[in-house]
């Protein structure tokens, strides 16, 4: 459900560059997946799993602050 909202949030944005604003989203979409994927799989096999899912929700508890602020 978020990635819709983002997407066409992303789309609204400038509606005669759809095309070009669709492949940016998606290529960081998929670039930022691959990027957490690696960073939890180094995470996971250098500090194990109880501090990995700290700072997992380090990460999202100062993307919901973020969030807020905007």
């Amino acid at each position: 459900m978020s990635n819709v909202a983002n997407q066409t949030h992303a789309l609204r944005q400038r509606p005669e560059a759809r095309a070009r604003l669709n492949t940016l989203y998606m290529t960081t979409y998929f670039a930022a997946g691959s990027v957490g994927s690696a960073a939890g799989a180094l995470l996971f096999a250098h500090i194990g799993w109880t501090l990995t899912i700290l700072v997992a929700a380090a990460l999202a508890a100062l993307g919901a602050m973020l969030a807020a602020r905007a």
